[in-house]
């Protein structure tokens, strides 16, 4: 077997402390509903729903981002893929990053609920 060189391991070490040394930053806030529900529609619930999605928002030095919302739009979409619902209602979201210093950043958004359909027009007025 070879033996490593004296900057291998040196390179070894910090990347061991620098992942270890990693943080993550996170929020989280409640919506009523991820879509606008048309006047004179009839919501239904389907079930409970969640999906998440993720990107790299920063390599080495450079941070270009934090959770926007193409990755929100994607957490919804991935939970709506699932339930096969046309709207999340009583929505919690939660958005973290991971950082970890002078290596990578990735940010996860992660959408959860209740799935709903929505039958346009076809709500009895009185």
């Amino acid at each position: 077997m070879r033996k490593m060189s004296k900057w291998t391991k040196v390179g070894l070490v910090i990347g061991i402390v620098a992942f270890m040394l990693g943080c993550t930053i996170g929020t989280s806030m409640r919506l009523p509903q991820t879509h606008f529900s048309y006047p004179n529609s009839n919501v239904k619930p389907i079930g409970p729903t969640s999906g998440s999605a993720s990107e790299v928002c920063g390599i080495l030095f450079f941070i270009w981002g934090d959770t926007d919302g193409s990755t929100v739009d994607d957490a919804i979409a991935n939970a709506l893929q699932k339930s096969g619902g046309d709207l999340i209602i009583n929505v919690k979201m939660n958005s973290g990053e991971l950082i970890i210093p002078y290596i990578v950043a990735i940010c996860k958004t992660t959408v959860s609920g209740t799935a709903a359909t929505m039958k346009v027009g076809e709500q009895q007025l009185r």
